[in-house]
């Protein structure tokens, strides 16, 4: 249920009420009048009623408005049942029906405030719309018949008369109101989108109407088995529907049923009537607003995997961007070392310095672009975290593989049997040992070349092995790639170092401290 209107917590009503506060106010009291002389048509000797509507509009009110409202609105009852009681029935109020006539009210506020705190406080799934309005229409009768039992004992134990009816009855009553009443209620308030709750495609619905009336044919046709066949009913509903088809369930269910009962005499049938009635409407309402609960829960979790899905790519595209800028930067360099120069020495001629000028104008607006790009993405997006060496090089020599169009066997990796963690900057680290697989690809393009880790207990060591050949192609860089790298290394706290070996191979050896493997 939407609950934008609900008030912050803390906030309480304004000392001087508003006319439409006023208008609020009473109107609850109108209809909470009402609905305490309708629960009268299912009352009995002993017991007030089996169906109390008013407990749903007093929950639904308080939901809705917040807990805010507990005080007015146990004024509100307060009133109402006074009048009716001095009006109809010609007795005055005494001290314990005051109470008696309280005490729902301020046992439903408090339920309310609490599930709300931890509605807006857990983020675990019980916390997961509409799971917190199906657990209050539980624990709200249910703590409200504790309360009342418990005022009933201690007015028992005080020397005072048994009560008339047992505090199930009261649960009962309660309970059917509010799964009956609130959830309508709660609907009518939620505005423009509550009719789009309801829309069904016509296979759904016809499958639907199908097991209802099956389960009520059932009920009819098996009346050993009372409203088993219609509790199992509801529940597939709510399972297969979520919440709201569940609560439709119900109200049909509670018009077959209500109208059955009310033409019943016999305390005992009546009362088993509403007891089934009472247990299939609540295991209803919690499988539909389990089933709405996983609903949101799945859509929540596909809209995060959207999100990890674009933040990937945005990794990749500023990996890419590294490279392309790398890439730039160096003819950049050239061009504004020419221009600077070809304006020093073409003094005389006016035209070409100023066009060598305009040159090295615009080179250092690209480099200032160049620069800002360089920085976009930095340390503030991509923060230290706990890395996988064994991982990372898997990646890297993929890469670089698809980038240079290799065979697969042009690389050896070698990774030690147990996992190798570094703190550091992915993206960077990235790209500092692509440079390295690279630039060993394009030194031996007919040889495979090696990429071994090792490590111990402080260190990780990556050794870029390949054998050195007689004549290198020019790979059109500008031969900084191994800078670059080794700047990420000192960066990360560690080196980088070339060794040419006697034995024709040249190893271009990292090293980098080595953390705990983090917890899982």
């Amino acid at each position: 249920m939407k609950d934008s209107r609900i008030p912050m917590p803390g906030h309480g009503l304004p000392r001087v009420p508003s006319w439409r506060t006023i208008g609020l106010w009473a109107a609850y009291l109108v209809a909470f009048s009402i609905g305490h002389q309708i629960a009268q048509i299912w009352a009995g000797i002993s017991f007030f009623s089996l169906w109390y509507p008013a407990a749903g509009l007093r929950f639904a009110f308080l939901w809705h408005y917040g807990a805010r409202w507990t005080l007015p609105v146990a004024a509100a009852e307060l009133l109402a049942q006074s009048l009716l009681w001095s009006l109809i029935a010609h007795h005055d109020l005494s001290f314990k029906m005051a109470v008696d006539i309280i005490l729902p009210s301020l046992a439903t506020g408090s339920v309310i405030a609490v599930i709300r705190r931890e509605e807006r406080r857990n983020s675990s799934a019980s916390a997961t719309a509409p799971l917190p309005l199906a657990l209050a229409t539980i624990l709200v009768p249910t703590f409200t018949a504790l309360v009342r039992g418990g005022w009933e004992w201690m007015e028992t134990v005080q020397g005072a008369p048994a009560p008339d009816f047992p505090t199930s009855i009261f649960l009962l009553g309660d309970m059917l109101g509010i799964l009956i009443v609130a959830p309508f209620l709660l609907w009518l308030g939620e505005g423009k989108d509550r009719q789009a709750a309801l829309r069904l495609p016509w296979p759904a619905l016809r499958q639907a109407i199908l097991i209802f009336v099956l389960g009520w044919l059932l009920a009819m046709l098996l009346p050993d088995l009372r409203l088993m066949p219609v509790l199992l009913m509801m529940t597939w509903i709510g399972l297969r529907h979520g919440s709201k088809l569940a609560w439709v369930a119900i109200i049909l269910s509670s018009v077959v049923t209500l109208l059955w009962s009310a033409s019943v005499s016999d305390v005992s049938t009546r009362l088993a009537l509403h007891i089934g009635l009472a247990v299939a409407a609540v295991s209803a309402y919690l499988a539909g607003s389990y089933s709405d609960a996983q609903q949101s829960a799945r859509e929540s979790i596909a809209r995060r995997d959207r999100l990890l899905f674009q933040a990937e790519r945005l990794k990749t595209v500023r990996a890419m961007s590294v490279a392309v800028i790398h890439e730039i930067s160096q003819p950049l360099s050239t061009l504004a070392i020419e221009s600077r120069h070809l304006a020093a020495i073409s003094r005389d001629d006016a035209e070409i310095a100023e066009s060598a000028a305009l040159i090295a104008r615009k080179v250092e607006t690209l480099s200032t672009m160049i620069r800002r790009l360089r920085r976009f993405g930095g340390r503030a997006v991509d923060e230290p975290s706990p890395l996988s060496l064994g991982l990372l090089l898997s990646e890297v020599v993929q890469l670089a593989i698809g980038e240079t169009g290799q065979r697969a066997d042009r690389v050896k990796l070698v990774l030690p049997t147990t996992d190798v963690f570094v703190m550091g900057q992915e993206i960077e680290l990235t790209q500092a040992f692509l440079n390295l697989v690279r630039n060993a690809l394009s030194a031996s393009p007919a040889d495979q070349i090696t990429v071994m880790l090792t490590a111990d207990a402080q260190r990780a060591q990556v050794a870029v092995a390949n054998p050195v050949a007689g004549i290198v192609a020019d790979s059109g860089g500008f031969g900084v790639g191994n800078l670059i790298a080794g700047a990420i290394m000192m960066a990360h706290g560690g080196t980088l170092i070339r060794k040419d070996g006697e034995d024709g191979v040249i190893r271009h050896e990292t090293c980098l401290p080595t953390i705990e493997a983090p917890h899982a």
